[in-house]
């Protein structure tokens, strides 16, 4: 038998254990002579205990624990005092002796506690019995037993009777006490009667599973009652009897869940009760053996839940019958008994016929025996020189017992005379074994194998004449070193491996027949060319343990002669890469020693299980070589510290299915009470607070530190996420409620069943209370009703418009009402829409004439977006609606007219015989204008609406495409003709249009591999003070030379970009080169005062992270924000205000400035330039290239100038090409000028080189001064 103990430092409160319990979660509770611990399996907690505080124990001499049905854990302590610890909140309550009757002093106190079946508690004191009333929460002292009885006594023990009666062991005697009736029956020693107790004085009791009492005393020994008969046995220690009782003095009994008895003794040991022969096995303290009982003074016997046996000891602590520690037999080396290993170090082990084991040790030839456990010890007689110590050991078919010696000396043994004869000496000269240490021996009929440093010889063990040898004229595959392993192969041969020779089949007479090593250039050969175990299996498969992982070569890759080994590492639970030996076990398991534990491998699920020392293994370090089968299917594995011995049919499993109990929570490194965690209410944790930890444990304490567990956080996440380790941290949790649960595995991998949880409540910070949110709603109303009472007066006039935009509405209500009764109308003008569009198209398809074909018009309205945006929707469905009847009052016969599009109709009609296409639909594009262009009540005067047309004739060349796809041709000319700059803007359908949409897909991709490749650059033109003549800006302009030197207009590839989304990528690159560019400029000296505006598009802002982009870049190049300015057109002012304003609000925070560009060329509104961070506007070139030419360009310009001097606003000329404009610019008080007058767009190089970037630099071409 093997006991485990635990650790006597920092542990228990005290090593006198002199009670222990295990609790409804599953803690372990110890009663010591200086204080109360709880145990989880990791670390022992001390229950406080300080006079001075009521929410600690009374005292530290405890006597006694009990645990109720409740959970309450009952104390008390051998000066008289009682406490009870609430099972939820850890509360302690305090009983004063006068509440259950006691006398405060020395052993007076509670000795003994039961909880009958109808829950009735009883506790046993030295003054009696005492029932707890737990209405008032006391003891009713002195429990009536009848008139004219036999005093009870000291009640010491209690125990659970038949038909709800109660044994009580007192120092009167043995008592059967009815509570109900009072009646009782009384047992007491009689000096003269032998069947009687063997003392009136009891200790202990223990009702056995067969119903029987077992009875311990103070110092008379044992005694068994069998109520039934009324037969008293007793069991007493006799020095003359090895199956006697350890000692009279019996501290306690328990039966274990097996149904085996133990007793503990005071001053001798630990007694099992052998119920087929009625006497003891004994276990006492060996000094010598660490694993033996630590003490001989056992005071206190319990059996966990998961069957495990503790045994408290009088000042050696706690210790353990733990079967999970002990899976293994071992034969190790114990100082000073003659009957263990001489050595522990075992390089080699053989087995006899006569059942015995022998060893090759540093100490010499070693034997034992299996059946009798019994050791002998055998060395050579050497000279000084000669060493005793064996490497290698095998036994011949007559029974002799070969040996190899570390320094190369061969012996033969015959264990009938105990005697050794030197075999090697008159081999070593000529063609003999060579020098150095003999690695290994094989019997094989009449010849022993023997491998050596020089290779491999084979010896007639008769003549001791070597027959054969390797090498023998023939080159090893590696050179020479020494083969570690060789084992008999079928269906001739040997196995051979060794350092750096691989795998190796050696037939005699034949030499090597098959090898394979490890190959760098080959992934699936052997893992490495150092071979140290070699098993076959049944099949003809070839395991190999070599030191980088354990290989397989199946049956029909060595058929087919394919190099190809399965390799199993410690990615797959190997403990350690380098295999030192396998064995078959009986189980079908491979069993593999290496130096970090034992492994079994199933082979069916190809999994691994890991032993070490504390499953009971001598060491974790073993020897290659040294393994062996025994023939009854034992596995003996030697090592640095002796041999483990596995039996794989009776290896110990723990099946117990645990418990998992969450141990202890901190907030903060503070420690939480468990009344705050241990009931139902949510643990809450303030947000300033939201540092937690968690600490579990699971109740199974074979094995703790091989224990594992899974958690999850539900409300953060449902997966479960495994952990070897027994606490977990959560940070800066978000506010919520949220619900911790662990669960636990033992030692052997059982799972509990339920989760143990903790729920949580995360409160929120004071500025997302109710209150606070309260507030932001009361205070967010008041400023909503004060921008409303502001906005009154600004909103009179759109009172107007809402009513009429409210009858708009009510119109566009019931226009839905018809579409849903008519799917095929468009609901808001009554026309067909795409669906009647494309049935009406195929008929007309078929219907048409060669002589006047079928034409498609496409017609789409420019900038229909900025009636919306600057009249509101309301207006723009009225003016779409007056242009649907005017479209329908020029429709000819068998002309269809449809609304496909927000801003799109369709006209189907056909062409008039002899008319020529080209010419037929400028006139008809002309027509389309004239009514779009007609004036509307409902827009400002001076808003002039255009529209652009497309059109595709069904003629012969078009005649084999569908409805659908014709309407395509129509919509391509359509994008074509948006393409031009002026209206009327037209255009027909043509062969190769196509084209052009796969020209737009070409370029699109070629844009994603230019950024990579570094294909665009900057160009820099310069804005000039028309004043001063000075450089106030630049404006960066990209360009893309793609790597074949092809150069791709900006018109071209920006409004793909645009659409693609790589603009953004596009801009944040054109960002950072722009702002190196400057940040080399300053360094070379150049001053800064000028400004570099880069033009953004709406892709860019809406992104969300521009403002990012630009002050990461300023900080990456060290340039000031100031020196930049962000150009967007007015166009997307326009169009996306609300999606923009608060991006540009952010740039104008960083410093950066904004300036609106094309300005001019839209609708715009003057609130929108005074709400958003503007600070220039950049008049578009269309007005500045003619503004010598044209009034109303000139008018226009005017316009702009005032108005933006009228904002505070600069304002820049774009497009100027001449001096008189120029100069006439100068005349209005235009601010800059910019244009090919001064310079086209330059390289940066360009720029410093012209001068432009000096500090006095002037426009070389002036305003021409006037006098």
């Amino acid at each position: 038998m093997k006991f485990h103990s635990l650790p006597l430092d920092n542990a228990l409160s005290q090593n006198t254990v002199v009670d222990m319990v295990q609790d409804q979660r599953g803690l372990m509770w110890f009663a010591t002579l200086g204080g109360l611990d709880v145990y989880d399996g990791y670390e022992f907690r001390t229950i406080p205990s300080d006079p001075r505080r009521a929410d600690s124990l009374t005292g530290v001499h405890v006597s006694r624990l009990y645990e109720d049905r409740q959970g309450n854990i009952w104390v008390a302590g051998f000066q008289g005092w009682l406490n009870r610890i609430a099972p939820d909140s850890g509360r302690i309550d305090h009983y004063s002796p006068e509440l259950y009757g006691g006398q405060d002093g020395l052993i007076s106190g509670p000795s003994a506690f039961l909880e009958t079946a109808d829950g009735t508690l009883y506790l046993g004191t030295v003054t009696g019995l005492h029932r707890y009333d737990a209405e008032n929460n006391r003891f009713v002292r002195n429990v009536d037993v009848g008139p004219n009885s036999d005093p009870v006594g000291a009640v010491r023990s209690m125990a659970a009777a038949s038909q709800g009666r109660i044994w009580l062991g007192t120092n009167q005697g043995l008592f059967r006490l009815n509570p109900a009736s009072g009646e009782r029956e009384h047992w007491r020693h009689e000096a003269e009667r032998s069947d009687s107790l063997p003392s009136s004085s009891i200790l202990s009791l223990l009702v056995d599973s067969s119903g029987r009492l077992w009875i311990g005393t103070p110092v008379d020994g044992l005694a068994r009652l069998d109520p039934a008969s009324g037969d008293i046995v007793r069991f007493s220690a006799d020095p003359d009897r090895s199956d006697s009782l350890a000692s009279n003095q019996v501290t306690d009994i328990l039966q274990d869940s097996e149904g085996q008895v133990w007793v503990a003794n005071q001053s001798g040991g630990l007694s099992r009760f052998l119920s087929e022969s009625g006497g003891f096995e004994v276990y006492r303290n060996d000094p010598d053996n660490p694993e033996s009982i630590p003490a001989n003074d056992v005071w206190s016997l319990y059996e966990d839940r998961s069957g495990l046996l503790w045994i408290g000891t009088a000042g050696s602590g706690v210790s353990q019958i733990n079967p999970a520690r002990n899976r293994f037999d071992v034969l190790r080396h114990i100082p000073f008994n003659d009957n263990s290993l001489s050595s522990q170090f075992v390089w080699d082990l053989t087995q006899t016929a006569d059942g015995r084991i022998w060893m090759a040790t540093l100490a010499g030839l070693e034997s034992y025996s299996p059946r009798t456990q019994r050791y002998s010890h055998f060395q050579p007689a050497v000279d000084s020189i000669a060493s005793v110590q064996m490497q290698s050991v095998t036994a011949d078919a007559d029974g002799y017992i070969w040996l190899g010696g570390v320094d190369g000396t061969l012996y033969r043994f015959d264990p009938a005379r105990e005697a050794f004869s030197a075999v090697g000496q008159d081999l070593r000269d000529g063609q003999g074994l060579g020098p150095g240490r003999i690695w290994n021996l094989l019997a094989d009929g009449d010849l022993i194998w023997v491998t050596t440093p020089s290779g491999l010889y084979g010896l007639d063990r008769h003549s001791h004449v070597l027959v054969e040898a390797l090498p023998a004229g023939e080159r090893l595959p590696m050179g020479g070193t020494p083969f570690r392993v060789m084992l008999p192969a079928k269906p001739e041969g040997f196995w051979l491996g060794g350092g750096g020779l691989g795998l190796m089949r050696y037939v005699p007479g034949q030499g090597i027949v098959e090898s394979w090593t490890h190959r760098l250039d080959q992934p699936d050969s052997l893992s490495h060319s150092m071979v140290r175990a070699i098993h076959v299996d049944e099949s003809g498969g070839i395991w190999v343990g070599t030191l980088n992982g354990l290989n397989y070569l199946s049956p029909e890759s060595r058929r087919l002669e394919r190099e190809q080994f399965r390799l199993f590492t410690t990615s797959d639970g190997l403990p350690s890469n380098t295999i030192y030996g396998i064995l078959p076990g009986v189980d079908g398991a491979l069993w593999l020693s290496t130096p970090q534990g034992l492994a079994r491998f199933d082979r069916s699920r190809e999994t691994f299980e890991a032993f070490d020392v504390s499953d009971g293994l001598p060491s974790n370090e073993f020897n290659g070589g040294a393994e062996l089968v025994t023939r009854d299917g034992q596995l003996y594995f030697g090592g640095v510290a002796g041999v483990a011995i596995v039996r794989p049919e009776a290896l110990w499993r723990n099946d117990h299915v645990p418990t998992v109990a969450i141990t202890g929570v901190e907030v903060r490194g503070e420690r939480v009470a468990r009344e705050d965690f241990g009931s139902n209410t949510p643990l809450s944790i303030p947000y300033a607070e939201n540092d937690l930890t968690v600490e579990f444990a699971v109740m199974d304490f074979h094995q703790p530190e091989k224990n594992r567990f899974e958690y999850r956080l539900v409300g953060g996440s449902k997966a479960w996420t495994p952990s070897s380790l027994r606490r977990i941290s959560f940070h800066r949790l978000s506010p919520g409620q949220y619900r911790f649960e662990v669960r636990g595995a033992n030692n052997d991998g059982v799972w509990s069943e339920s989760p143990a949880t903790l729920d949580l409540s995360i409160l929120p910070p004071w500025w997302r209370t109710n209150l606070a949110y309260t507030g932001y709603l009361i205070i967010g109303l008041a400023l909503l009703l004060a921008y409303h009472l502001r906005q009154q007066r600004r909103l009179a006039e759109e009172r107007r418009i809402s009513d009429e935009l409210q009858q708009a509405h009510s119109l566009a209500e019931a226009n839905h009402q018809m579409a849903l009764r008519h799917a095929q109308s468009d609901q808001l003008t009554q026309l067909p829409n795409r669906g009647a569009l494309l049935e009406a198209l195929a008929r007309h398809m078929r219907k048409a004439r060669p002589e006047k074909p079928l034409a498609v018009l496409q017609i789409n309205l420019d900038r229909f977006q900025r009636i919306n945006d600057s009249f509101g929707h309301a207006i723009g469905d009225r003016v779409l609606q007056l242009l649907a009847r005017r479209f329908e009052d020029a429709l000819e016969e068998g002309d269809f007219l449809a609304r496909t599009g927000s801003d799109e109709f369709v006209w189907l009609t056909n062409l008039e015989e002899g008319v020529e296409p080209e010419q037929w639909l400028k006139d008809r594009c002309l027509l389309i204008n004239r009514i779009v262009g007609e004036r509307m009540e409902y827009l400002q005067p001076g808003v002039v609406m255009t529209a652009s047309v497309g059109a595709a004739i069904h003629d012969t060349e078009t005649s084999s495409l569908s409805a659908t796809d014709l309407l395509s041709c129509a919509d391509i000319a359509l994008h074509q003709a948006k393409k031009r700059s002026e209206p009327p803007r037209s255009q027909l359908y043509q062969r190769g249009m196509d084209e052009a949409a796969r020209q737009h897909l070409a370029i699109e991709a070629r844009l994603k591999s230019a950024l990579e490749q570094d294909e665009f650059s900057l160009r820099f033109q310069p804005l000039i003070a028309i004043e001063s003549g000075r450089v106030r800006a630049l404006e960066v302009l990209l360009r893309w030379q793609t790597g074949e030197g092809e150069f791709i207009p900006p018109d071209r590839f920006i409004p793909i970009a645009e659409q693609s989304g790589l603009i953004v990528d596009i801009g944040a690159w054109t960002i950072r080169a722009c702002c190196r560019q400057i940040s080399e400029w300053l360094r070379a000296g150049h001053p800064a005062d000028f400004r570099v505006a880069v033009n953004v598009s709406m892709r860019q802002l809406r992104g969300g992270g521009f403002a990012s982009v630009l002050q990461e870049a300023t900080k990456e190049f060290d340039v000031p924000p100031s020196m930049l300015k962000v150009e967007i057109t007015e166009s997307m002012m326009m169009e996306h205000v609300e999606d923009t304003a608060d991006q540009l609000e952010e740039i104008a925070r960083l410093g950066v400035e904004i300036s609106v560009d094309d300005f001019g060329t839209g609708f715009s509104s003057l609130s929108h330039l005074k709400l958003l961070p503007v600070s220039e506007l950049k008049i578009d070139r269309a007005f500045v290239i003619d503004v010598m030419s044209s009034e109303q360009s000139r008018t226009i310009v005017q316009s702009i100038v005032r108005l933006g001097h009228e904002l505070n606003l600069r304002v820049v000329a774009e497009g100027v090409e001449d001096s008189d404009s120029l100069e006439w610019l100068g005349q209005v008080g235009c601010d800059y000028a910019q244009g090919y007058y001064f310079a086209r767009p330059l390289t940066a190089g360009e720029l410093v080189g012209q001068g432009w970037l000096t500090p006095v630099a002037k426009a070389r071409k002036r305003v021409r001064q006037t006098s």
